[in-house]
């Protein structure tokens, strides 16, 4: 708040007629400004974006997941979304460049983990790369009858009927 007092005005003119003083101001860069009789104030003008989040899928099956992307301003979470059924694109809308100060926001998005898929982010673009689950198998060989001394044997495991790997 700035106040101003002028100073040794004349009330009247030479005919004895009253003054009328007003007030005005120059625009300002980034700022309204509204006058009310005297009273002048100046409104910062906050300047909007939008953040698109882009979605990449590599692999995994065809029905993806549902995810939720969190976007962070400064370092806390001020949205969130759940993208369902495959989306692969959100934009968060009407998004404060500046805090009331000017000094600028940061943004930027995070994911929530999803088991099978490996995430990364990219400024705005999250990729998840599918990981598939792990598993075992377990063999047991059984011999009835035959010599004491068994022959060596070399087991083939086949996925899909195609040979995978042989111990």
């Amino acid at each position: 708040t700035l106040d101003y007092t002028f100073t040794d005005l004349d009330k009247t003119d030479s005919s004895g007629v009253d003054y009328v003083y007003t007030v005005e101001e120059e625009a300002l860069d980034g700022y309204t400004t509204e006058i009310q009789g005297n009273r002048i104030t100046n409104t910062f003008i906050q300047e909007y974006t939008e953040i698109e989040v882009n979605k990449i899928w590599v692999g995994g099956p065809e029905v993806k997941p549902n995810i939720h992307v969190e976007l962070l301003r400064n370092g806390k979470v001020i949205d969130d979304v759940i993208l369902s059924n495959g989306t692969v694109s959100y934009i968060f809308k009407d998004l404060r460049l500046t805090d009331n100060q000017g000094n600028p926001y940061k943004y930027e998005v995070t994911e929530s983990q999803l088991s099978s898929y490996a995430t990364s982010i990219d400024g705005t673009t999250i990729t998840n790369t599918y990981r598939s689950p792990k598993t075992q198998l377990r063999v047991d060989k059984v011999w009835v009858g035959g010599p004491l001394i068994k022959p060596t044997i070399e087991i083939t495991l086949l996925r899909n009927d195609i040979g995978y790997r042989t111990v």
